[in-house]
């Protein structure tokens, strides 16, 4: 159709609007002739022909057709779309040409050159929108490139493909080329319409929105391009920014392409898009609700801070108010925003403020900065925490934290290292870290050494004042607390008001001299407020500017300078305070008097800046310091960041001297032991980066002497427990070859004495490092035994070195027998030189009663001779007698016995035994033993028995097995062979079973071995014939007879020996078992009682139903008086529940009491107790409604907390002990892990059963409270529903009535639904109570005050329980479990727990 007679094309808001005429478009061009799909094929080709013969004007007769193409985009064949798409781009390829010259001649020609121009450009962007739409719609049928230089093309119907990138490049560029034109010249008014610019923009947004095509980069540059011609020429710039926000909230991908079209449009010449991109910002509201949208602005407000920094900041007081805003990504955005614009605008840090490049305005904006930034360390929510952590570390990189604030703010991030949020907690300890390691100070940051050179630089500022100066700082030191306490008082009194203070006509220097004058008057609270009202009319001021965030401390500085008048001097720019931390040397005062007094002001200007440099020094090293017992308990922490964080930490710490890393290193050391794997190597990588990797390059010779005696200062200070984890960490270090055979010989040589300058303190520190080597090498010290003997075990000195040595022989003998397995274990003979040594070591060293460590050596020295000897029964025998007869000798003298037997331990005794002698010496009435070496002898007699449990059960059980596995056991070798010890095995039938005479008969089993030792342990080792049993009859004596026998250290030792007798034998533990329960209640000694609990720990794993009937009495050590017994009781029981050595009865509660012990590493265990629990299935469901009944039941029938063992020292708590407040703190923290529906819904049914039972007001209460505590889920109201009787008259409680209402709070929050109803019939029915005439708050203030008071220490008040008298010991366990080495325990001379 001819459209000659059309006099314009208005640019349609959608195609449907080009086939329908209206009044508005009466003089504008409408298609008559839309073309079918099945008949376009043919108008399309007449239309290309067209083309090719009346060129460009041809569009005004053929637009229909190339209209019916685009209308039928998706069902028209691929071949005609590629046919039209390629006539439109010649077409406005040849109007492209024509423009200058139709823009240049007649006016005419123009409106004729605009409707081509329009017609063209709509078609070609119809075409391009449908394609990428098309390619949107069939992802996967659509080939993006992956590379540089590979092309994507979208597969149509046909099998043929049009390539979407290639195409999309040529119309952005003919685009581009006709935006270049001067197209407002068209246009009669000379001004382009707003439609065609949204037309030709349109597009190219619309290939933005492509996550393929906003990839490459040449459509990426073109798009660009073409819309920032559109903003220069065309006044698109406005429009522009509107349509970035928009595209930012609808497609996440685009945050990093619209900072990058920002700087392409801003570099330009368009300098106004970024702040109308961020007014745009402004005005978006209630972004909380849309999560995608806010996070993708926030990631384009980062990526353009960094690409225009300058222009972002001329901006920024548009954005100020988001920080307030709810969505906490947008905040965590700008946070960033405003380190980066510090970091690339600010960052021009020097020693002080006062000698600052930047300008004041500058650095007034930089402090301004800082101080959103400061303030939102402590914002509500924990990603803007750890955002606003993470920009002060990337600003301390960068070196761009002034000097004055890094006191202050390494206080703010010492408090977030107490943050509940674990990434808080990490982002502040990282920031700790780069601070230290990047600080302005020093590189080393011992805090006496600083304050010493402080204090000399002090002197020698004072020496330069005047003394008019003097005496006004020495005045300003007497006012100083009291103007402190006074800005204090106002602050917290909110007293400081600041209106009408100063009049319109006050200046600076007036406010000064009236604050001197108030200040000498002594009337700080008016000068405190003068200068703070100053501070807000005279801002500008560098006399009332403050250097640190603190509100109050910045007050009080203000106040001093005022008083003092510092005046802010330029100083040389070479000049740099921190040369005095480096010991170069300055100018000295001795020529001050030759020189000119603008001389003496320069240096003492100079000198003051040293002054404040060293006190923020020392400041710093101060804060630093103190977060060392925070992070330390971060060491502790579950979560494995915070382990590993702390750990790094402290190494740094370590490496710049500061003192609260010893702390932390020794924390460290429990750590090699932990069960994750990632926190053990981190562990160790810092203890080998720590002590075995100098600072300095060091010779092998020197490398090797400074491990040694970096390890030997570690050892030296380090607990038992701690020196047990040294030992896995060294033997890590060993088994890595970290620790060589050179280290070993530096060992060697401290150990002898060789090395020069060795002392004694390091031989005992080499011997302990040698033992620890030989838990991995045990062929460290058995190829130098000979040296351990002489140097080690021959010391005159003391007991500590000789210690050492035998627990480095103890160590190395354990490990060699476990490296070979099944070969026949290597024996020392009992003549040899370190037998022989060690009977006459206890023997001779026995009566030196001064000596605090005898125990501890007698212990290693009687396994050392059980792990190597070839018959250590006969040699401890002999040790036995010979300590018996120097006990003799001592408490009645002269006595005729022989003090040396070489009998075994059993072996059968005449009448002078020495044994049998001690006992009558000690337990005759005309005789008093001394009880340090009746103690010593006891415990010697205890760790022999259960050495030679241990090893019948242990070692001799292996050697069987070993002959089982090599053939038949020899007949002459006697040294693991039960025969060999007639007095063991009277039987000949328990021997014969071992022997295996019938050459023919098959070697006897491991049932028939360990049958055989347990006959020899339960019926022959404790034999009244054998000499331990002979020495059990003067053990019991003591513990029965504390009244003669009152000495603490004795009865502990009596108490630990016969528990240790109980361990060996069932008959023997079932006869004094009462004792020893006896002596646990009755004890007023608490380290005989917090031994006697891991005692009887061990009995219950040995033999559970013995110890089954009195498990009570280790409940009752649950509230003993002593934290010490509290403290092993918990651990205890913890142990042997966990690992189901014991039922879990009613006493539990006994244990959720102790969640408010006021000892808080009590508290800590017994929390980590039900949380262990909480994992074991429905252990803890299982067991809370008991808790929840023995707590609230508190009436006289059932005693205090049910029938508990009450004994002398067991608080005996009154039956309103446990008060609603302490319930409540308990309940709250046991609830919470009761997270399955299910479980929540039976035990929310369990106690509206227990409603119908309670017998007082409070019972109710508590109950309520239970339910109230619990998930609200739609199940669990309605079991509410189903039992409201239960309740029903309990609400009258207006206690009551409030709980059940929280569970109406509650169960709102939960998804609509359902739900909903149900809730509303449950309200209903409370409601319904309350207006029968029920008063529901009668007894609403008990519940206000127990909210109120719900976080108060629990009183220091506790009980005990009783046994009761029907139970039964329990059938269902084994009888006994075997015993290992190292779960024997070692003995202790006065307070060490015979667990450790």
């Amino acid at each position: 159709m001819d459209t000659t007679d059309y006099s314009e094309f208005v640019i349609p808001h959608t195609k449907k609007d080009l086939l329908r005429c209206s009044d508005t478009t009466a003089n504008s061009y409408t298609v008559t002739e839309l073309c079918s799909p099945r008949r376009i094929s043919q108008k399309v080709l007449e239309a290309c022909n067209s083309f090719q013969s009346d060129g460009t004007d041809s569009l005004l007769r053929t637009f229909d057709t190339h209209f019916s193409v685009v209308f039928h985009f998706n069902d028209v064949d691929d071949s005609i779309r590629v046919s039209s798409w390629n006539c439109l781009i010649d077409c406005l390829s040849g109007l492209y040409g024509a423009i200058d010259s139709c823009i240049a001649g007649d006016a005419g020609s123009r409106p004729k050159c605009r409707l081509l121009l329009k017609m063209s450009t709509y078609l070609i962007c119809q075409h391009l929108q449908s394609l990428v739409s098309l390619q949107s719609v069939g992802r996967e049928s659509v080939n993006l490139p992956k590379g540089r230089g590979k092309k994507a093309s979208t597969l149509l119907s046909n099998g043929s493909s049009v390539n979407i990138q290639l195409e999309s490049q040529r119309a952005l560029d003919l685009l581009g080329g006709v935006a270049m034109r001067r197209l407002n010249k068209l246009w009669a008014n000379g001004v382009v319409e707003e439609e065609f610019v949204s037309m030709v923009t349109g597009v190219a947004y619309k290939l933005l929105e492509s996550p393929g095509l906003s990839r490459v980069i040449g459509i990426k540059e073109s798009v660009f391009y073409l819309i920032g011609v559109f903003i220069k020429r065309y006044s698109h710039g406005v429009t522009a920014s509107v349509k970035v926000i928009q595209l930012l909230q609808l497609y996440e991908h685009l945050p990093a392409p619209m900072a990058e079209a920002v700087t392409f449009w801003v570099a330009g010449g368009a300098t106004t898009v970024v702040s109308d991109v961020l007014q745009e910002l402004r005005k978006l509201s209630d972004l909380s609700r849309d999560p995608v949208a806010s996070k993708s602005i926030a990631g384009f407000l980062v990526e353009l801070t960094e690409r225009l920094p300058a222009e972002v900041y001329q901006g920024l007081y548009l954005l100020v108010d988001l920080l307030d805003s709810d969505p906490y990504s947008l905040r965590s955005a700008l946070l960033s925003v405003m380190g980066e614009l510090v970091r690339r605008l600010f960052a021009d840090r020097r020693t002080s403020d006062s000698d600052c490049r930047t300008s004041d305005r500058d650095r007034r904006s930089r402090d301004q900065l800082l101080d959103r930034l400061s303030d939102h360390i402590h914002d509500v929510n924990a990603y803007v925490r750890s955002r606003a952590l993470q920009t002060f570390q990337t600003l301390s990189l960068s070196d761009a934290i002034p000097l004055s604030r890094q006191t202050a703010l390494v206080g703010a991030v010492v408090g977030r290292l107490s943050d509940k949020s674990s990434i808080v907690r990490k982002s502040a300890i990282l920031l700790l870290r780069t601070l230290v390691e990047r600080n302005p100070f020093a590189a080393r940051l011992e805090l006496p050494e600083l304050e010493g050179i402080l204090e000399r630089e002090r002197t020698a500022l004072a020496g330069l004042g005047t003394a008019e100066e003097t005496d006004v700082l020495e005045r300003w030191e007497l006012m100083f607390p009291a103007v402190v306490d006074r800005v204090t008082e106002l602050q917290e009194t909110d007293e400081l008001s600041l209106e009408g203070v100063l009049d319109e006509g006050d200046s600076l220097e007036t406010v000064v001299e009236s604050v001197r004058k108030l200040l000498e008057a002594s009337r700080f609270a008016d000068a405190v407020t003068l200068v703070a009202a100053a501070r807000c009319v005279f801002p500008e001021a560098e006399l009332l500017r403050s250097r640190t965030a603190d509100p109050l401390g910045a007050l009080v500085e203000a106040v001093k300078r005022v008083y003092v008048a510092e005046a802010v001097v330029e100083v040389p720019e070479e000049f740099d305070p921190r040369r005095v931390l480096f010991g170069e040397v300055r100018e000295t005062t001795q020529t001050e008097a030759t020189q000119t007094e603008e001389r003496r002001e320069e240096r003492r200007v100079k000198q003051r800046l040293v002054v404040e440099y060293l006190s923020e020094c020392v400041a710093f090293s101060r804060h630093i310091n103190s977060s060392g017992p925070v992070a330390a308990q971060l060491l502790n922490s579950r979560t494995p960041t915070d382990v590993l964080e702390s750990v790094q930490f402290f190494v740094t710490m370590k490496k710049f001297g500061l003192p609260v890393a010893e702390l932390g290193v020794r924390r460290m050391l429990s750590l090699v032991l932990s069960r994750e794997v990632s926190v053990r190597d981190a562990v160790i990588a810092a203890y080998r980066q720590l002590f075995l990797e100098p600072s300095t390059p060091l010779s092998p010779r020197n490398r090797c002497v400074y491990v040694v005696d970096g390890l030997s200062r570690l050892v030296d200070d380090l607990g038992h427990g701690e020196l047990v984890c040294l030992e896995e960490l060294i033997k890590c270090l060993v088994v890595s070859n970290d620790l060589g055979r050179n280290c070993f010989n530096v060992m060697w040589e401290k150990f002898s004495g060789s090395f020069p300058g060795s002392s004694y303190g390091d031989s005992v520190a080499a011997a302990r490092l040698l033992g620890m080597v030989a838990a991995a090498k045990p062929e460290v010290v058995l190829s130098n035994l000979e040296t351990v003997i002489k140097r080690g075990l021959r010391s005159e000195k003391d007991l500590e070195l000789r210690s050492a040595s035998y627990r480095a022989i103890l160590n190395a003998s354990l490990k060699r027998n476990k490296e070979l397995n099944n070969l026949q274990p290597e024996r020392l003979s009992d003549g040899c030189e370190l037998v022989t040594e060690s009977v006459a070591l206890l023997e001779e060293s026995f009566t030196e009663e001064s000596s605090s460590n005898w125990i501890p050596l007698a212990d290693l020295v009687i396994k050392t001779v059980y792990s190597i000897s070839e018959h250590p029964d006969s040699i401890s025998g002999r040790i036995i007698r010979g300590l018996a007869g120097r006990l003799v000798r001592v408490t009645t003298d002269p006595v005729t016995t022989d003090p040396v037997n070489t009998d075994p331990v059993t072996t059968d005794t005449v009448t002078t035994d020495p044994v049998t002698a001690a006992c009558n010496a000690v337990t005759s009435d005309e005789i008093s033993a001394s009880p340090v070496l009746l103690s010593r002898y006891l415990t010697v007699v205890s760790i022999v028995a259960l050495s030679q449990l241990v090893h019948l059960d242990v070692n001799l059980f292996l050697e069987l097995k070993r002959r089982d596995g090599v053939g038949k056991p020899s007949v002459t070798d006697s040294r693991y062979s039960v025969t060999a010890r007639p007095s063991v095995t009277a039987r000949p039938s328990t021997a014969a079973s071992c022997r295996g005479d019938p050459e023919d008969e098959a070697p006897p089993s491991e049932d028939v071995h360990a049958d055989a030792i347990r006959s020899v342990c339960d019926s022959e080792l404790l034999s009244a014939s054998g000499l331990l049993g002979r020495a059990l009859p003067l053990v019991v004596e003591v513990c029965s007879r504390p009244h003669r026998y009152p000495d603490p250290r004795l009865q502990c030792a009596a108490s630990l020996a016969l528990a240790r007798f109980a361990l060996v034998s069932p008959a023997t533990c079932e006869r004094h078992l009462q004792l020893l329960c006896t002596v646990l209640d009755r004890s007023a000694d608490p380290v005989t009682r917090g031994n006697l609990v891991v005692a009887l720990g061990d009995v219950a794993i040995r033999f559970p139903n013995l110890a089954d009937p009195w498990t009570p009495h280790l409940y009752a050590r649950l509230r003993d008086q002593s934290p010490f017994v509290r403290d092993h009781a918990v651990l205890v029981l913890t142990h042997l529940v966990l690992n189901d050595m014991i039922k879990v009865r009613g006493q539990i509660s006994e244990m959720a009491l102790c969640i408010v012990d006021e000892v808080k590493p009590i508290s800590d265990k017994a929390k980590l107790f039900f949380s262990e629990l909480s994992m074991k299935g429905n252990s803890l469901y299982n067991i809370l409604p008991d808790i929840i009944s023995k707590l609230s039941d508190l009436s006289e029938e059932t005693g205090t907390l049910s029938q508990t063992v009450a004994t002398k020292f067991t608080t005996t708590l009154p039956s309103n002990d446990v008060d609603e407040t302490t319930f409540r703190r308990i309940m709250s923290h046991l609830l919470a892990f009761i997270s399955k529906e299910r479980q929540c819904e039976s035990l929310v049914e369990k106690l509206c059963f227990r409603f119908r039972a309670s017998r007082t007001d409070r019972q109710s209460r508590c109950l309520a409270y239970c339910v109230s505590e619990l998930l609200a889920t739609e199940r669990v109201v309605k079991k509410l529903l189903e039992h409201f009787n239960c309740f029903q008259d309990k609400l009258v409680d207006g206690c009551v009535f409030d709980l059940m209402s929280v569970v109406v709070t509650k169960a709102r929050k939960l998804p609509k639904g359902d739900t909903k109803s149900v809730v509303d019939e449950f309200e209903s029915k409370l409601e319904e109570v309350l207006k029968k005439g029920q008063d529901p708050n009668v007894s609403g203030e008990v519940n206000e005050v127990l909210n109120k008071t719900v976080n108060k220490t629990v009183a220091k008040k506790r009980g005990g329980k009783k046994v009761a008298t029907n139970q039964t010991p329990r059938v269902t366990r084994g009888g006994r479990r075997r015993i290992r080495l190292e779960d024997s325990s070692e003995g202790e001379e006065n307070v060490e727990p015979i667990g450790d």
